[in-house]
């Protein structure tokens, strides 16, 4: 028989942009026959979500119905009451929760938008009680909640965040019934785009590459450019090119019957014997050897 699993001791808090959301506890209520709260209120929030079973909620004087998939919100100050069916009683995932908010202006470094967060947090807000459907497999989550504390596997933590996070985005799409964020993902500027680009370049390694070339496709002077490849790739431009370019002959070498010239000129060697003189010195093989040594991998 399934046992109750509360975990009101745990300190998880989960931040959403300037919202911290500080768990109060998240439970898991076995199907037992009859088990039921009598009329309580909280001071928080609290999300129910009905895996299976049934039972009969009461919230204002008004019953409702609960089914498996059954998802409802009893905000703060809502008395409420819950009954388990006798015959065929549901179980219940509960999260309670309480919402605190950083008063101070979206800076530099802050990695939300301030838009979306704010949406989330008026819906919160403006919603006292909802009762529904779990649209989003959202009992899926807190089964993934407890298998986490469960494990407790190196990461453990994070992930259960990230799932209260989940939990919570998904209750205020249902809340708002799929309304539209009205916001856009803001686009990368020129600076976040850098590495992008410079590791597009050295993708497929040509004759015709050089630091002016990656330079103006950057937008960044020649000076700029050598810092930027010690910051990224700890090398300067020559280094990573010749990498790039030993690479994909390695690669070509062993996908493919070319001939060792028709390597070197695709990767952009001036030469075969140029190419064979660098080739050993960076694998102490020539390209043959390594041909031959790996052919069967």
């Amino acid at each position: 028989m399934l046992k109750p699993r509360r975990h009101t001791d745990l300190d998880i808090k989960v931040h959403i942009g300037n919202m911290l959301i500080n768990i109060i506890y998240i439970n898991f209520e076995p199907p037992v026959a009859s088990w039921g709260y009598p009329n309580h209120c909280h001071s928080s929030y609290e999300l129910h979500f009905i895996p299976s079973g049934t039972g009969v909620l009461e919230v204002s004087q008004q019953e409702f119905r609960i089914e498996p998939g059954t998802f409802y919100l009893t905000g703060p100050g809502v008395y409420h009451k819950q009954l388990a069916d006798r015959t065929d009683p549901m179980c219940e995932y509960c999260i309670n929760f309480e919402i605190k908010v950083r008063r101070r202006k979206n800076v530099k470094g802050d990695t939300y938008l301030p838009g979306e967060t704010d949406a989330i947090l008026q819906v919160l807000q403006n919603t006292s009680f909802w009762f529904g459907k779990d649209e989003f497999a959202t009992i899926a989550l807190f089964d993934s909640i407890m298998k986490e504390f469960q494990n407790q596997w190196l990461g453990y933590y994070t992930n259960v965040q990230s799932l209260v996070s989940q939990i919570i985005v998904n209750a205020v799409r249902s809340f708002t019934h799929h309304r539209e964020s009205g916001y856009h993902i803001p686009k990368k500027i020129l600076n976040d785009s850098r590495r992008y680009l410079a590791d597009s370049y050295f993708e497929v390694p040509r004759p015709d590459m050089t630091p002016q070339i990656l330079a103006d496709r950057i937008g960044i002077s020649i000076r700029q450019l050598e810092r930027l490849m010690i910051s990224y790739y700890g090398k300067t431009f020559s280094e990573k090119l010749l990498d790039a370019r030993l690479e994909k002959a390695k690669d070509l070498l062993l996908s493919t019957a070319l001939p060792v010239q028709d390597i070197a000129e695709q990767v952009g060697f001036r030469s075969a014997s140029y190419f064979g003189k660098v080739f050993k010195r960076a694998e102490a093989a020539t390209p043959q050897q390594y041909r031959q040594n790996n052919h069967h991998r």
